[in-house]
């Protein structure tokens, strides 16, 4: 024990000490309902007391296993990486499955359906059913946007045609099983992936032992978990593999990565507008690489490649859209601007000012409060480093500069939590860039992990996330 405790720094000693007082302080006011996770005049999240019932002893039991895989999967000796990843997206997968079922009240897998069915947790599964014949939906989705749910009043018409097709599938396949059951768990599954992008992507920019650290993270983030079996946990993949493919790219002089990250953009945003965000982020992931251009891309940076490089991506999303829009007779800035007629309605209920600050607090509590204390003290870091010349970490910058340019667009005000989920993988890395150049990162991410396990507790007891 003495020598654990001498092998943790002053600083991280402050860290894990503030981040623990902190996440106490707060847990215990939004237990006693005292502290109101949004506004009072303009939105909100709810407030439950939810009864957890014997499912709880489970998660503590699947907590504690969680926690002994991570001491292993941490030292420094083991070489069984495909283990971790394969074992980081079974715990992702168990963690999300029984924070659900904590109040499902005994039902079981078919609350999940009801979960999946319900318009007020998610409106693609419901449209969906109205679906007769694709084509015909295609063609028309744009004046049909209306008529639609509300969720599916601000979405292209991807999630919707993702529970068509899944519903489809099951009942040729099997009409014995339940098709909005299926979609909840093929949900889950898809967002557990993100762990592999996610993995390979935080190898390249720092290391082996941070990208082991931000997988383990990843798997027990509150907004992500929290909000099973919400279609917002998909986002996290795409993301990730568009930024992979492109700095893969970048590194391998491989000019079809950049065509591949194209083409991934153009299926993400038949999904959200939120990949529209997307060039910023590849632009900042550039500038922030380019100090390190002669050993990271060196070929990348000459101006010709660049060009080119950036001109086959924009092919990649150009491409398809083209396709689209000759076959369906319909394109995505139609569709874009179909849909941000409910949107525009919705911000005008709302105040830019307080916005500002509330979604960055929002996205923060539900990344997990010692995960955004660390964010705190890597920004006092790279501030010190700026000043000192010292180097700029990629992996902070390329999430700190992309959601303080989101925030400040002022196009999404409340309900961020859910709504910004694909930008967590890229908020644990710039974290776990922290924790991995601590002096004892094992213990670090192991404390973190449990202080993020209680949060997720009382949350799910105390905070109504998907109301039924």
């Amino acid at each position: 024990m003495r020598k654990i405790l001498s092998s943790i720094s002053e600083k991280e000693w402050q860290v894990t000490a503030l981040s623990l007082i902190s996440t106490v302080v707060l847990l215990v006011l939004i237990a006693k309902n005292s502290l109101i996770l949004g506004t009072i005049t303009e939105w909100s999240w709810g407030k439950t007391n939810v009864i957890l019932g014997s499912g709880i002893f489970w998660f503590l039991a699947l907590s504690i296993l969680f926690l002994l895989f991570c001491y292993f999967a941490l030292k420094e000796k083991v070489r069984l990486k495909p283990l971790i990843i394969v074992g980081s997206i079974i715990f992702y997968l168990s963690f999300s499955l029984f924070i659900f079922s904590l109040d499902s009240h005994g039902e079981g897998f078919s609350y999940l359906s009801r979960l999946v069915r319900h318009p007020g947790v998610t409106s693609y599964y419901n449209d969906a059913e109205h679906i007769k014949e694709v084509g015909t939906f295609l063609k028309t989705y744009t004046q049909n946007i209306p008529s639609f749910g509300m969720h599916s009043q601000t979405h292209p018409p991807g999630p919707i045609l993702f529970f068509y097709y899944i519903k489809t599938a099951v009942e040729h396949i099997s009409p014995n099983f339940n098709p909005a059951t299926v979609a909840g768990f093929a949900i889950v599954l898809l967002s557990s992936l993100t762990i592999l992008p996610l993995y390979f992507f935080v190898r390249l920019i720092s290391n082996e032992k941070a990208a082991v650290i931000s997988i383990l993270l990843y798997s027990i983030v509150p907004s992500v978990v929290l909000f099973t079996p919400e279609f917002d946990q998909v986002y996290p993949l795409f993301l990730m593999l568009i930024l992979l493919t492109y700095l893969l790219g970048m590194k391998s002089k491989n000019y079809l990565y950049f065509l591949l990250s194209g083409l991934i953009l153009a299926f993400a945003t038949f999904f959200s507008f939120l990949y529209i965000s997307v060039p910023v982020m590849l632009l900042i992931l550039c500038g922030t690489l380019y100090p390190l251009r002669s050993s990271t891309a060196p070929v990348f940076y000459r101006i010709k490649n660049f060009v080119l490089s950036n001109l086959i991506l924009i092919a990649g999303f150009v491409l398809p859209n083209l396709i689209y829009a000759f076959v369906f007779n319909s394109n995505i800035y139609s569709i874009y601007q179909g849909t941000m007629v409910f949107h525009q309605r919705f911000l005008a209920t709302t105040t830019y000012r307080t916005w500002v600050f509330f979604n960055l607090y929002d996205f923060a509590i539900f990344l997990g409060i010692p995960l955004a204390i660390i964010l705190i003290f890597a920004l006092g870091k790279e501030i010190f480093n700026l000043i000192n010349r010292a180097g700029i970490d990629v992996a902070f910058w390329l999430f700190t500069l992309t959601i303080l340019i989101l925030d400040l667009t002022g196009k999404n005000r409340g309900e961020v939590a859910r709504i910004w989920i694909f930008l967590v993988p890229m908020a644990v890395a710039a974290a776990t860039s922290y924790i991995a150049k601590s002096k004892n990162p094992r213990f670090m991410t192991l404390f973190m992990i449990a202080i993020v396990l209680l949060q997720l507790i009382v949350f799910k007891k105390f905070v109504l996330t998907l109301g039924l």
